[in-house]
């Protein structure tokens, strides 16, 4: 592999990719172009939008009151005549066949589920938008009127180019569009009440570490294979290579969250285990608050687990507080070789199964450690009040950016349905578990993932008589849609809006 490397230019990459926004309020659309669209439509559709489009130039005081990200999903780039037609196959094949097929159901599993299954995504509409849907536009605005404005501005231009917006929920939420939303009055929250972005690859130029790492930029932009780990393409001369340089793959994924079904059971969990965990000396409310950060492997205000075992810790900025790994014990005579991490954080905890960090891998997944993907997530719907089921639509926003769908997004969560990414005695090989909080209930139904349970051990530490508790994992999710699209860099927006 060569040493050398190039440094991109951070005017002609699309700015969600290299900073997380923190602007409060989001609107997140999909579009069709029109059947037979003439070339001259979209440029103009695009045309309208470029002034707007963020680049990741740093912006310092000035940040924008408003601004947008553009992504295409294959069968919206096929039709831009930008792109050679028999260039078109030098892009992966995940991006090419879509989030639906085969290949990637293998680790999503969404197809085993009756209620996430891809024909019933997009408000029940699947099959048809899955095809139909073209392009998602990424608006960010500092206040909601800032927003209002701007996304008036993007349907007045796709209105008047002949594109037709697709609406991804019911239109008695929020219109059928997808508007971040901000959840117990907090904007770094969702809606299982957990702060979110706490840790996040803090992307470093190729070589400063020596060898490849998995958090090199050259991991997640197009173009920079020669020093990369998952080898973002297409990487070559052709007008496919030109046309992603600088680019980066979004996994564009909605997730309806059954907040109703996590307060129950951490609720129901805390009172069937409070004399088992009286030891603690915590209340009830405290012991929900212990069982919700076993889920997920923090506390809610963020801490984690590791150095915070008891009680939430103040180490919540991003950043800081992160010094800290998963280090195993390997004596396969031991009933629960989970010992010194495992005490504190279960093995399927969710941000253990997203980030392993120094945990030893399975000799299958590699030697680089495992792979990293870039979060941009955000709530939709309202807060969850009460104590009684509703009918409101709420869940997440995901935006998950990597150079390669299938061997960042797709393995992590393949992963996160079947935790049998590490060699035992860490997990057990005849029954994997499944991430405490994102596994997919349904996968059991797979042949992917043979004698899977939805068992989910908490090793106690320092109760010597009762060394682990078992709880049975409910299904907490629904995939309302996803789309692979591509954010294309800025000189090839430009191509697509006629200015070059």
């Amino acid at each position: 592999m060569s040493a050398s490397f190039a440094t991109p230019d951070r005017a002609n990459v699309q700015g969600l990719i290299l900073r997380g926004y923190t602007h409060p309020f989001s609107c997140h659309l999909l579009f069709s172009f029109s059947t037979g669209a003439k070339s001259a439509d979209t440029k103009s559709f695009f045309n309208d939008l470029y002034p707007k489009v963020q680049n990741s130039l740093d912006w310092g005081t000035n940040k924008p009151v408003s601004m947008l990200n553009i992504g295409l999903t294959f069968n919206g780039l096929s039709l831009l005549n930008i792109v050679a037609q028999n260039d078109l196959i030098n892009f992966p094949a995940s991006y090419r066949q879509g989030p639906w097929s085969g290949g990637s159901q293998a680790s999503l599993a969404d197809v085993f589920d009756p209620d996430s299954t891809p024909s019933g995504w997009w408000n029940g509409n699947g099959d048809a938008v899955n095809a139909s849907l073209h392009c998602v536009i990424h608006a960010y605005a500092l206040t909601n009127n800032d927003l209002t404005t701007l996304v008036n501005f993007i349907t007045t231009s796709a209105t008047k180019n002949g594109l037709k917006e697709i609406l991804p929920l019911a239109p008695t939420n929020s219109g059928g569009r997808l508007y971040q939303s901000i959840v117990y009055n907090d904007q770094n929250k969702i809606h299982f009440g957990y702060t979110d972005g706490i840790s996040e690859p803090s992307l470093s130029i190729p070589g400063t570490a020596g060898l490849p790492t998995a958090e090199d930029y050259s991991n997640f932009l197009i173009g920079y294979a020669n020093s990369s780990i998952s080898e973002p393409g297409p990487f070559d001369t052709s007008t496919s290579g030109v046309f992603a340089k600088d680019g980066c793959y979004n996994a564009f994924r909605i997730i309806y969250q059954d907040v109703y079904n996590f307060n129950n059971f951490i609720k129901d969990q805390a009172k069937k285990f409070a004399d088992t965990l009286s030891y603690l000396g915590l209340s009830e409310p405290e012991l929900e608050e212990w069982f919700a950060a076993k889920l997920c492997g923090r506390w809610r205000n963020g801490s984690p687990l590791m150095l915070n075992p008891l009680k939430p810790g103040n180490d919540v900025t991003p950043g800081t507080g992160e010094g800290f790994g998963y280090t195993e014990l390997s004596d396969p005579t031991l009933p629960n070789a989970d010992i010194p991490s495992g005490a504190r954080c279960p093995f399927s905890a969710h941000t253990r199964v997203a980030n392993p960090r120094n945990q030893a891998l399975d000799s299958s997944e590699g030697s680089n450690g495992p792979p990293r993907i870039l979060r941009r997530g955000m709530p939709y719907g309202p807060t969850f009040e009460g104590t009684t089921r509703d009918d409101v639509d709420r869940g997440l926003i995901g935006l998950f950016l990597c150079g390669n769908l299938s061997g960042q997004f797709e393995k992590i969560y393949g992963w996160m349905n079947y935790n049998n990414f590490s060699d035992p005695p860490v997990y057990g090989i005849k029954h994997p578990p499944q991430d405490a909080l994102l596994g997919n209930r349904k996968a059991v139904l797979s042949p992917n993932f043979p004698g899977l349970t939805l068992d989910f051990t908490i090793p106690l530490e320092g109760n010597s008589s009762v060394p682990s508790i078992t709880v049975t994992l409910p299904s907490l999710l629904k995939t309302r849609g996803t789309a692979y699209c591509l954010l294309p860099g800025m000189a090839s927006i430009a191509k697509m809006a006629g200015r070059s």
